[in-house]
């Protein structure tokens, strides 16, 4: 709740502010006093210009570090808001691609349907295990039909991903590869059930970043 009040209220920047007009002020006070030493001296006008230059060149150094630095802030500030807001409209796009998807499954259906995995996974037999990662295939096919990759099969679906939409696709990739072996060496297919519950893993973080579990 506070950091949300800081960022509506626009966090330091008000001190910032504050310290480059005081910069600004005092440079425009040191121009003024030398221009008048100026009148009041003997000097030539070059010699007084050498002077004046010699004189205000600190002054320039640190409005010029002092403007660098507030771009600086900015550009970073600019960046983290970019961010957020591709975040944000990332999970709207696909929020709206679930609501309105004619293959949507309920919420709670889902959430069964995860159970039943994470049931089959803890069980102390191998055939379970390779129907948990069958079933969390079966999953992901569905959920990347939700979100409208087109494709004859997983595996197209999954190369027309955008992948700045879908950070998790290589992990999406690895545990697809590993049912498709199981899929295609049968009863042959052997896996231990720690590797069993890391693509299982697998499979729960690509869900977890659609919130479809």
């Amino acid at each position: 709740m506070a950091e949300e009040k800081k960022e509506k209220s626009g966090g330091d920047d008000p001190y910032v502010v504050i310290i480059f007009l005081v910069l600004l002020l005092g440079l425009a006070g040191y121009l003024i006093e030398r221009f008048l030493n100026f009148r009041h001296s003997d000097l030539s006008f070059l010699e007084w210009a050498k002077a004046y230059f010699l004189g205000i060149r600190p002054f320039i150094i640190v409005i010029s570090a002092t403007v660098s630095l507030l771009f600086l802030i900015g550009i970073i500030r600019s960046i983290k808001q970019l961010t957020k807001l591709h975040h944000e409209m990332q999970l709207k796009f696909h929020s709206v691609h679930h609501a309105g998807s004619s293959h949507a499954i309920p919420e709670e259906r889902i959430n069964k349907r995860w159970e039943k995995v994470e049931k089959l996974i803890t069980s102390q037999n191998m055939s379970d295990w390779k129907v948990a990662i069958l079933e969390a295939d079966v999953m992901l096919e569905e959920m990347v039909d939700q979100i409208g990759y087109p494709g004859e099969s997983l595996g197209e679906k999954l190369k027309n991903v955008e992948r700045s939409d879908f950070t998790t696709v290589e992990l999406a990739w690895e545990a697809h590869k590993i049912r498709n072996a199981l899929a295609h060496e049968g009863s042959d297919f052997m896996i231990t059930h720690r590797e069993a519950l890391r693509v299982i893993g697998l499979f729960e973080q690509v869900f977890k970043e659609f919130q479809y579990i």
